[in-house]
C-alpha cells in the first residue's frame, strides 16, 4: 500500500485535505475585507506546521509543538534556524495565544518588528531596516505555498522510511484516537 494514495490510507488523506486547505484559507484571507483576516491565514498555516511536526516526530501529547515545528520548518521547508527562530518568536506564539504578532522582539541583540506582505516572494523573511528597528518580513501566500511543498516532500520520505512511519502511526492514534483496522495499519 502507498502512504502517498490519498484514496486509501486515512492519514494521507487528511495531509491532502489541508494541503488544499491551506491554499483555500490563504485565499479567502487575502480576499476578505476583514483587516484581521490575513493574521488568520497565518495562524492556520502555523497550525498546519505544529500538526506536520507532530506527525514528524511522533510528539503529539508532549506538549513540544515549538520544537516540533521547528524541525518540520527546517527539515522540509528548509528555512534557516534564524528565519524559523524569527517566525516562531514573532508570527507563531503571539499570533497563537493573542491573535496578533507580537509588536517587538529582541534577538540576538537586536530589536525586531514586522511587515506581513500578502504575496511578495522578493521580501518573504528577508530583514529590513525600520528606524530602529530590524523589520523580518513575510509573504503569506509564499508561506503557504512553501509550507505545502514541505507536506509533499513529507510525505515522499514516509513513503520510505520506517522510523518516520512508526511516528506518524503514533502521532494519527494520538491524534485521532483511532483503531485503525488492520490493513490501513500496515504503514
Amino acid at each position: 500500500m502507498h502512504i502517498n494514495d490519498e484514496n486509501k490510507y486515512f492519514g494521507a488523506a487528511q495531509i491532502g485535505i489541508r494541503k488544499h486547505s491551506v491554499n483555500q484559507i490563504i485565499n479567502f484571507c487575502l480576499n476578505s475585507k476583514i483587516e484581521e483576516a490575513p493574521y488568520l491565514a497565518l495562524m492556520y498555516c502555523f497550525a498546519t506546521v505544529d500538526l506536520m511536526g507532530a506527525y514528524l516526530t511522533g510528539r503529539f501529547n508532549e506538549r513540544k509543538e515549538t520544537d516540533n515545528a521547528f524541525q518540520f520548518i527546517n527539515k522540509y521547508i528548509g528555512y534557516s534556524r534564524e528565519q524559523t527562530l524569527l517566525l516562531q518568536e514573532i508570527y507563531r506564539h503571539k499570533l497563537v495565544h493573542t491573535g496578533l504578532p507580537t509588536s517587538f522582539f529582541k534577538h540576538n541583540e537586536e530589536v525586531f518588528t514586522w511587515t506581513i506582505h500578502y504575496d511578495n516572494r522578493n521580501f518573504h523573511l528577508k530583514i529590513t531596516e525600520n528606524g530602529q528597528a530590524r523589520c523580518f518580513n513575510i509573504s503569506i501566500r509564499d508561506f503557504g505555498q512553501d509550507l505545502i511543498n514541505g507536506m509533499i516532500k513529507y510525505l515522499d520520505e514516509l513513503e520510505v522510511n520506517d522510523c518516520l512511519k512508526q511516528k506518524y502511526k503514533k502521532t494519527l492514534h494520538e491524534l485521532w484516537g483511532l483503531n485503525l483496522i488492520q490493513e490501513q495499519n500496515k504503514v
